[in-house]
Protein backbone atom coordinates (compact mmCIF):
# COMPACT_ATOMS: atom_id res chain seq x y z
CA UNK A 1 0.00 0.00 0.00
CA UNK A 2 1.42 3.38 -1.05
CA UNK A 3 1.77 6.40 1.21
CA UNK A 4 0.88 9.77 -0.30
CA UNK A 5 2.19 13.07 1.10
CA UNK A 6 0.60 16.30 -0.11
CA UNK A 7 1.20 19.92 0.91
CA UNK A 8 -1.70 22.33 0.56
CA UNK A 9 -2.47 25.92 1.50
CA UNK A 10 -5.09 26.78 4.11
CA UNK A 11 -6.24 29.96 2.37
CA UNK A 12 -9.19 30.58 4.70
CA UNK A 13 -6.64 31.20 7.47
CA UNK A 14 -4.63 33.85 5.61
CA UNK A 15 -3.18 36.30 8.15
CA UNK A 16 -2.95 40.10 8.10
CA UNK A 17 0.36 39.91 6.19
CA UNK A 18 -1.25 38.00 3.34
CA UNK A 19 0.45 34.74 4.30
CA UNK A 20 -1.44 31.50 4.67
CA UNK A 21 -0.38 28.31 6.50
CA UNK A 22 1.00 25.31 4.66
CA UNK A 23 -0.60 22.08 5.80
CA UNK A 24 0.52 18.51 5.21
CA UNK A 25 -1.92 15.75 4.31
CA UNK A 26 -0.87 12.10 4.66
CA UNK A 27 -3.01 9.52 2.88
CA UNK A 28 -2.64 5.81 3.52
CA UNK A 29 -5.10 2.97 2.97
CA UNK A 30 -7.72 5.52 1.82
CA UNK A 31 -7.53 7.33 5.17
CA UNK A 32 -6.20 10.86 5.68
CA UNK A 33 -4.35 12.70 8.41
CA UNK A 34 -3.79 16.42 8.08
CA UNK A 35 -1.61 18.69 10.23
CA UNK A 36 0.10 22.08 10.26
CA UNK A 37 3.72 22.35 9.10
CA UNK A 38 4.24 25.63 10.98
CA UNK A 39 5.23 27.32 7.70
CA UNK A 40 3.51 30.28 6.01
CA UNK A 41 3.66 31.51 2.42
CA UNK A 42 2.15 34.08 0.07
CA UNK A 43 -0.31 32.04 -2.06
CA UNK A 44 1.07 33.71 -5.21
CA UNK A 45 4.49 32.19 -4.47
CA UNK A 46 3.30 28.61 -4.03
CA UNK A 47 3.85 26.04 -6.79
CA UNK A 48 1.20 23.41 -6.10
CA UNK A 49 2.35 21.09 -8.89
CA UNK A 50 5.97 20.98 -7.75
CA UNK A 51 5.02 21.25 -4.06
CA UNK A 52 7.55 24.04 -3.59
CA UNK A 53 7.73 27.70 -2.67
CA UNK A 54 8.84 29.87 -5.60
CA UNK A 55 12.13 31.79 -5.29
CA UNK A 56 10.20 35.07 -5.10
CA UNK A 57 9.25 34.23 -1.51
CA UNK A 58 11.74 35.88 0.94
CA UNK A 59 12.17 32.67 2.97
CA UNK A 60 11.76 30.25 0.06
CA UNK A 61 14.92 28.24 0.76
CA UNK A 62 14.15 27.82 4.45
CA UNK A 63 10.50 26.84 3.90
CA UNK A 64 11.37 24.38 1.13
CA UNK A 65 14.04 22.89 3.36
CA UNK A 66 11.54 22.42 6.21
CA UNK A 67 8.96 20.84 3.90
CA UNK A 68 11.59 18.47 2.53
CA UNK A 69 12.62 17.54 6.07
CA UNK A 70 9.02 16.81 7.07
CA UNK A 71 8.53 14.61 4.03
CA UNK A 72 11.76 12.72 4.72
CA UNK A 73 10.77 12.08 8.34
CA UNK A 74 7.29 10.87 7.36
CA UNK A 75 8.76 8.47 4.79
CA UNK A 76 11.22 7.23 7.40
CA UNK A 77 8.38 6.62 9.86
CA UNK A 78 6.43 4.77 7.17
CA UNK A 79 9.42 2.59 6.33
CA UNK A 80 10.08 1.70 9.97
CA UNK A 81 6.43 0.70 10.45
CA UNK A 82 6.63 -1.49 7.35
CA UNK A 83 9.72 -3.23 8.71
CA UNK A 84 7.76 -4.25 11.81
CA UNK A 85 5.45 -6.25 9.52
CA UNK A 86 2.40 -5.33 11.59
CA UNK A 87 -0.85 -3.68 10.53
CA UNK A 88 -0.87 0.08 11.00
CA UNK A 89 -2.99 3.11 10.13
CA UNK A 90 -2.32 6.61 8.85
CA UNK A 91 -2.57 7.81 12.46
CA UNK A 92 0.20 5.40 13.39
CA UNK A 93 2.38 6.90 10.64
CA UNK A 94 1.69 10.38 11.97
CA UNK A 95 2.35 9.37 15.60
CA UNK A 96 5.59 7.64 14.62
CA UNK A 97 6.62 10.70 12.59
CA UNK A 98 6.03 13.02 15.56
CA UNK A 99 7.99 10.65 17.76
CA UNK A 100 8.44 13.15 20.57
CA UNK A 101 4.82 12.97 21.66
CA UNK A 102 3.87 10.56 24.40
CA UNK A 103 0.76 9.90 26.42
CA UNK A 104 2.60 9.15 29.67
CA UNK A 105 2.53 11.84 32.39
CA UNK A 106 5.84 13.59 33.02
CA UNK A 107 7.25 15.27 36.09
CA UNK A 108 10.03 17.60 34.98
CA UNK A 109 12.19 19.69 37.35
CA UNK A 110 12.59 23.30 36.24
CA UNK A 111 15.59 25.61 36.31
CA UNK A 112 15.42 28.72 38.57
CA UNK A 113 14.72 31.14 35.68
CA UNK A 114 11.77 29.06 34.49
CA UNK A 115 10.38 28.79 38.02
CA UNK A 116 10.62 32.57 38.42
CA UNK A 117 8.58 33.10 35.26
CA UNK A 118 5.96 30.57 36.37
CA UNK A 119 5.56 32.31 39.72
CA UNK A 120 4.91 35.63 37.99
CA UNK A 121 1.95 34.21 36.04
CA UNK A 122 0.59 31.75 38.60
CA UNK A 123 -3.03 32.57 39.44
CA UNK A 124 -4.49 29.19 40.31
CA UNK A 125 -6.39 26.80 38.06
CA UNK A 126 -5.23 23.80 36.06
CA UNK A 127 -2.87 25.73 33.77
CA UNK A 128 -0.38 28.54 34.34
CA UNK A 129 -0.53 29.88 30.78
CA UNK A 130 -3.39 30.18 28.31
CA UNK A 131 -3.44 27.11 26.07
CA UNK A 132 -2.76 28.01 22.43
CA UNK A 133 -1.86 26.09 19.30
CA UNK A 134 1.74 25.41 18.34
CA UNK A 135 1.17 27.46 15.19
CA UNK A 136 0.00 30.52 17.16
CA UNK A 137 2.88 30.10 19.62
CA UNK A 138 5.40 30.05 16.76
CA UNK A 139 3.88 33.21 15.27
CA UNK A 140 4.39 34.96 18.62
CA UNK A 141 8.01 33.81 18.68
CA UNK A 142 8.55 35.33 15.23
CA UNK A 143 7.14 38.66 16.44
CA UNK A 144 9.44 38.61 19.47
CA UNK A 145 12.43 37.81 17.26
CA UNK A 146 11.63 40.79 15.02
CA UNK A 147 11.23 43.13 18.01
CA UNK A 148 14.52 42.19 19.69
CA UNK A 149 16.46 41.81 16.44
CA UNK A 150 17.08 38.07 16.43
CA UNK A 151 17.79 36.98 12.86
CA UNK A 152 16.64 33.39 13.39
CA UNK A 153 13.47 31.48 12.64
CA UNK A 154 12.40 30.87 16.26
CA UNK A 155 10.02 27.95 16.82
CA UNK A 156 9.11 25.64 19.68
CA UNK A 157 11.06 22.92 17.87
CA UNK A 158 14.19 25.10 17.84
CA UNK A 159 13.66 25.77 21.55
CA UNK A 160 13.54 22.03 22.30
CA UNK A 161 16.65 21.36 20.22
CA UNK A 162 18.54 24.21 21.91
CA UNK A 163 17.51 23.03 25.39
CA UNK A 164 18.51 19.45 24.63
CA UNK A 165 21.87 20.29 23.08
CA UNK A 166 23.16 23.55 24.57
CA UNK A 167 21.61 23.29 28.04
CA UNK A 168 21.63 19.53 28.64
CA UNK A 169 24.08 17.55 26.52
CA UNK A 170 26.80 20.22 26.47
CA UNK A 171 26.58 20.28 30.26
CA UNK A 172 27.17 16.51 30.43
CA UNK A 173 23.58 15.51 31.26
CA UNK A 174 23.29 11.78 30.35
CA UNK A 175 21.37 10.85 27.20
CA UNK A 176 18.89 8.80 29.28
CA UNK A 177 17.89 11.89 31.28
CA UNK A 178 17.67 14.03 28.13
CA UNK A 179 15.32 11.46 26.62
CA UNK A 180 13.12 11.54 29.72
CA UNK A 181 13.03 15.35 29.91
CA UNK A 182 12.06 15.63 26.24
CA UNK A 183 9.29 13.09 26.71
CA UNK A 184 10.59 10.80 23.99
CA UNK A 185 8.84 7.44 23.78
CA UNK A 186 12.16 5.62 23.28
CA UNK A 187 15.89 6.21 23.68
CA UNK A 188 16.40 5.57 19.96
CA UNK A 189 14.49 8.74 19.06
CA UNK A 190 16.85 10.78 21.26
CA UNK A 191 19.95 9.06 19.89
CA UNK A 192 18.85 9.61 16.29
CA UNK A 193 18.10 13.28 16.96
CA UNK A 194 21.11 14.23 19.08
CA UNK A 195 23.79 11.65 18.28
CA UNK A 196 25.84 14.25 16.40
CA UNK A 197 26.00 16.44 19.50
CA UNK A 198 27.49 13.55 21.46
CA UNK A 199 29.98 12.83 18.67
CA UNK A 200 31.09 16.46 18.71
CA UNK A 201 31.59 16.33 22.48
CA UNK A 202 33.73 13.20 22.06
CA UNK A 203 35.85 14.97 19.43
CA UNK A 204 36.32 18.00 21.72
CA UNK A 205 37.28 15.73 24.62
CA UNK A 206 39.88 13.95 22.45
CA UNK A 207 41.33 17.29 21.33
CA UNK A 208 41.71 18.33 24.98
CA UNK A 209 43.51 15.04 25.72
CA UNK A 210 45.89 15.62 22.82
CA UNK A 211 46.73 19.06 24.13
CA UNK A 212 47.34 17.93 27.72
Amino acid sequence: MKLNILYLLYKSKTNSKGLCPIRCRITYSKKRKEFSTGQFVNPKNWNSKQQLVKPLEPEADHINSQLSLIKTKINKAFLLLQIKEENFTVNDVYSFYKGEKTSKPLSIPLLPNALEILEQYKEGGDYVFTRISNQRYNSYLKEIANIVGINKNLTTHIARKTFASTVLLYNDVPMEIVSELLGHSSMKITQDSYGKVVQKKVSLAMERLKGS
